[in-house]
């Protein structure tokens, strides 16, 4: 996007996911110098948060799913952020 012109100022990228990958994704952002906001469930590790941090990811915890919810909340989340400009950058299809 930004080769092509396409991108004024580059958008954030999101990742929803596990704090194993999404701990590889922290390293590509980090490599692209790109930020990354990264959705995590609530019961996520926190020696991975305090890594995914260093690596300047922004890290958010999402509650777990109510009942009768439709979705994940981190996908949920996700959605929302790309609904508002964020690209995501994520394992789910």
């Amino acid at each position: 996007l930004e080769r092509l012109g396409l991108e004024r100022r580059p958008a954030p990228l999101a990742f929803a996911g596990n704090v194993r990958a999404a701990l590889a994704a922290a390293h590509v952002a980090r490599a692209l110098e790109r930020p990354l906001l990264v959705l995590v469930s609530a019961e996520a590790e926190a020696g991975g948060i305090e890594r995914l941090r260093e690596l300047g990811a922004t890290v958010e915890r999402c509650a777990r799913r109510e009942a009768g919810a439709t979705a994940d909340p981190c996908l949920a989340r996700l959605r929302a952020l790309v609904r508002r400009g964020a690209l995501p950058f994520t394992p789910q299809g």
